[in-house]
């Protein structure tokens, strides 16, 4: 069986490469990525064979009023060489893990089941985070797929009835077990003041502005803390989130990095921490909690979207978007920590019952429904 995974812009890496990996040591599956974009952190994803289709092509301008304009052509012709190795290669299984341009994704897929092809569909996220219903002819997709794979409960359950019975949960998982198997983790920090740590993408969604608030009580009754946030952000946003910072006298408590970190530095920086921030205003569902849970470090996410389904009440506090709520969460999270209440056999629990083998099996089960 011939399956063609299809990320256009090379999304998420590190749940893609690894699945790809592993799915192609699978008996009777050759799965080809279809991409003409890299990851950043190229190094890290070396250890992951791909077995890219090539010959695709791709841009990067330093305009991105240009990246924009461009785009829609160079997908186009892209799909064009696509539709030239579909007839060739004849796969069974056309597997969009990310769309692109939907209004365009559209009619290509609609030449693609011409093919004979089965097409499936990830949905990461019903909406973007940062949008509030499915892009111009997305809904469409969703009904032209023969299979949909949905990261969480939360995901699924905003799908319509007339969906249900095509949509399979395949829940996120660990999927860096390859990467962090020969990594050292420190089990009991000693940081003082309390060390905690939002990292990724820095983003509204993500509730920056909402933590802050939180540290500034914390501050406030004489709670001792430190807050890293870190990752890349848009430069205006980052700007507005430093001066809210200043404006609030928290310079020496809040340290905020706008820079991307290759997956040593992030791991890193996980490792160096005391408890893991989540404080999302929206989520789906996210990788980043079995880092978190490799270092043994405990966890405080707030009650929305599917977060709370890869945790469990031993290692996790989970929040309303409640500034004293979430502070109280902190305050006895760091109780917790003092009383040596985490066990490194707790995490491994956790992480044993999300081994990314499972999610390999999964959706191997569900590529083979098509042969039979």
């Amino acid at each position: 069986m011939k399956v063609f995974l299809i990320d256009w812009n090379n999304m998420t890496p590190q749940y893609t490469y690894p699945l790809i990996h592993h799915l192609n040591k699978k008996k009777c599956i050759s799965l080809f990525f279809v991409t003409n974009s890299s990851p950043q952190d190229k190094k890290h994803f070396q250890i992951y064979k791909t077995n890219n289709l090539s010959m695709f092509l791709s841009f990067n301008f330093s305009s991105s009023f240009i990246n924009k304009i461009i785009k829609p052509f160079v997908l186009s012709i892209n799909y064009i060489i696509l539709i030239l190795k579909t007839i060739k290669l004849k796969p069974e299984i056309i597997h969009y893990n990310w769309l692109c341009i939907p209004v365009i994704d559209l009619l290509f897929i609609k030449i693609l089941k011409l093919l004979d092809c089965k097409v499936f569909l990830t949905k990461h996220n019903f909406f973007q985070h940062d949008k509030n219903s499915l892009s111009f002819k997305e809904n469409a997709i969703i009904k032209e797929s023969y299979r949909i794979f949905c990261l969480s409960h939360f995901v699924k359950n905003q799908f319509g009835s007339i969906y249900q019975k095509k949509i399979m949960v395949i829940p996120h998982r660990n999927c860096y077990e390859d990467v962090t198997k020969n990594q050292n983790t420190i089990v009991k920090s000693k940081n003082k003041p309390l060390s905690l740590l939002l990292i990724g993408n820095i983003k509204k969604y993500k509730g920056v502005d909402f933590i802050i608030e939180v540290v500034k009580y914390l501050i406030e009754i004489n709670f001792s803390v430190l807050l890293d946030i870190i990752g890349p952000g848009d430069f205006n946003y980052i700007n507005r989130i430093s001066k809210k910072i200043k404006k609030l006298n928290l310079s020496d408590k809040i340290i905020l990095k706008n820079e991307f970190l290759d997956f040593k530095s992030f791991y890193n920086a996980i490792n160096n921490a005391d408890i893991g921030v989540m404080p999302y205003i929206k989520a789906s569902q996210s990788g980043t909690p079995y880092l978190f849970y490799k270092c043994n470090k405990p966890l405080i996410i707030s009650n929305v979207g599917g977060l709370k389904e890869q945790t469990n009440e031993k290692l996790s506090k989970v929040s309303d978007i409640d500034v004293k709520k979430f502070a109280n969460c902190i305050i006895e999270m760091d109780i917790k920590i003092k009383n040596n209440e985490f066990h490194k056999s707790d995490f491994k629990k956790i992480l044993d019952e999300n081994l990314w083998e499972k999610t390999i099996n999964d959706y191997y089960f569900e590529y083979k429904k098509i042969k039979n």
